[in-house]
């Protein structure tokens, strides 16, 4: 995906002082043309299409949570 010019000066101009927020423009104008061109275009490509009715039905499976819970140290615990 190619980022058109604009973007790429702001963030050339952006990244002197960078910042959490310096590539948030160039990221919502890539997931736009990834929603609206290149996304649908794959759904319809040879390639997933062949790979989807090689795959079968889908099934239902069951994933393991990837988040992590921290609970406080009670008082008086030494530090890890």
């Amino acid at each position: 995906i190619n980022i058109d010019h604009s973007t790429k000066v702001a963030i050339e101009k952006n990244i002197l002082k960078p910042t959490t927020s310096c590539f948030d423009v160039a990221q919502n104008k890539i997931y736009g043309l990834m929603k609206r061109d290149c996304y649908p275009r794959f759904l319809t490509s040879d390639i997933y299409l062949t790979l989807t009715k090689r795959a079968g039905p889908p099934t239902m499976t069951r994933r393991r949570s990837r988040s992590f819970v921290f609970n406080e140290r009670p008082e008086g615990t030494a530090a890890w």
